[in-house]
């Protein structure tokens, strides 16, 4: 609530003016009757500020998104995470949340990829009510067909009887361009024995981005646009960068949400080969 103030304007009695109460000139009566009646205007005021800022904030819209924690505070009070663009609310970034209560934060450390509910209220202030373990896709990856940056095809049959890795990335993420480089090397060191990588953007509206980062960065492993399809039947890619890695029958063997390390994936993949 705002309280407005208006100044109120009293004519000054003086030598000027003729006093209606008394007929003189020039002695100035004080006006006594304003500064109660200030005071209780102002009083009424803070009374009507005070319990509006008591009142329950009323909820006005919600949002559903799905990120990465970052960071949950020792006291379950808020946590961090890292989202994709939430409709019609905000966009992509890493930012931190009230929980409306600390038992929303039960079972979940930084780094799970989650499923979170947002309210806002009439306040413009916001809070978690839910978190969930978003479902994740086990069994056989799912076939696929995409255009690549040279016009050609690139497909699920390119990865047959071969150890792969598949990695959802976007030309405005940072982390994504860190780990570029590390799969062109573990493509480089592990492709006479099996191994193939396979990048897929996911924001086929920068294409000329897409284009410089790849040719700025040396990648020689095959880049897809993404077109949606792969990742709804993925059960959705919620989190850039997102990395699987397949077996040679083309099962999923590990699938990792946010920055991966050259060590760990290394090890992984020696397991598979």
């Amino acid at each position: 609530m705002t309280l407005y103030t208006h100044p109120v304007h009293a004519r000054r009695r003086g030598s000027l003016d003729a006093d209606a109460d008394t007929g003189h000139n020039g002695d100035m009566k004080p006006a006594r009757w304003i500064f109660p009646a200030a005071l209780a205007a102002l009083a009424a005021g803070f009374a009507a500020l005070a319990a509006g800022c008591a009142a329950e904030p009323t909820p006005i819209r919600a949002y559903e998104a799905r990120g990465v924690l970052v960071d949950v505070r020792e006291d379950r009070s808020s946590v961090v995470i890292s989202h994709d663009a939430i409709a019609n609310y905000m966009p992509a970034m890493e930012m931190p949340f009230p929980l409306a209560h600390p038992d929303v934060a039960d079972g979940f450390e930084a780094g799970d990829e989650v499923e979170f509910h947002i309210v806002v209220f009439d306040t413009f202030e916001s809070s978690i009510v839910h978190m969930e373990a978003p479902p994740s896709h086990e069994g056989p990856f799912p076939a696929f067909a995409l255009e690549g940056l040279d016009g050609g095809a690139v497909t699920s049959a390119m990865l047959k009887g071969r150890v792969a890795i598949v990695n959802f990335w976007a030309s405005w993420c940072a982390p994504c361009r860190e780990e570029m480089p590390v799969l062109d090397r573990l493509r480089d060191a592990y492709r006479e024995q099996g191994l193939e990588v396979v990048g897929i953007a996911q924001d086929p509206e920068n294409m000329v981005d897409i284009r410089a980062q790849v040719a700025e960065l040396g990648i020689d492993y095959p880049i897809a646009v993404g077109d949606g399809v792969l990742e709804e039947a993925l059960g959705g890619v919620w989190a850039i960068p997102t990395t699987f890695v397949l077996t040679r029958d083309g099962e999923v063997a590990d699938t990792h949400v946010g920055l991966v390390t050259e060590a760990a994936l290394e090890r992984i993949i020696r397991e598979l080969l």
